[in-house]
């Protein structure tokens, strides 16, 4: 009974172990007010400005509380332009809808957490940006 019970639970810790590993694709969830940028090292404290990059040869993920800051640590990654590196985008509209940055639309002058002032939108609508004209505005003010 000894050996049934020691076989038992080493297969539970083996079974546990095994969900232990790292994520390696897709968004993550974010714990505002806990977790910091990646890039500036300031609290997300706001979902609406929220972006997530995963990539490089590990696919970790990083997080960031402005596409401002995610769109400038990226340019320093030797990865930057492989197709399988992925960007992420808060939806502005909702805070809670994950967005592709590159087919997001982005509104200029938001009140962003870094002052980058972008707002990622799902539709083109009004006084909006692509995100190659994003990526110029955030690169430029570095």
């Amino acid at each position: 009974m000894g050996l049934t019970r020691r076989a038992f639970a080493g297969g539970t810790l083996a079974f546990s172990l095994a969900g232990c590993g790292q994520q390696s694709e897709g968004t993550e969830e974010i714990h505002y007010g806990r977790e910091t940028c990646a890039k500036c090292g300031m609290v997300i404290s706001d979902s609406h400005f929220a972006a997530e990059i995963r990539g490089g040869a590990d696919r970790a993920l990083a997080k960031f509380d402005d596409v401002g800051c995610a769109v400038n640590w990226l340019e320093t990654k030797p990865w930057r332009a492989e197709t399988t590196t992925d960007f992420w985008v808060m939806d502005g509209d909702t805070g809670t809808q994950w967005l592709k940055a590159k087919d997001a639309w982005f509104m200029p002058g938001a009140m962003s957490p870094m002052n980058y002032g972008f707002l990622a939108a799902k539709t083109q609508s009004g006084n909006v940006m692509d995100y190659a004209s994003m990526q110029a505005s955030a690169l430029a003010k570095g």
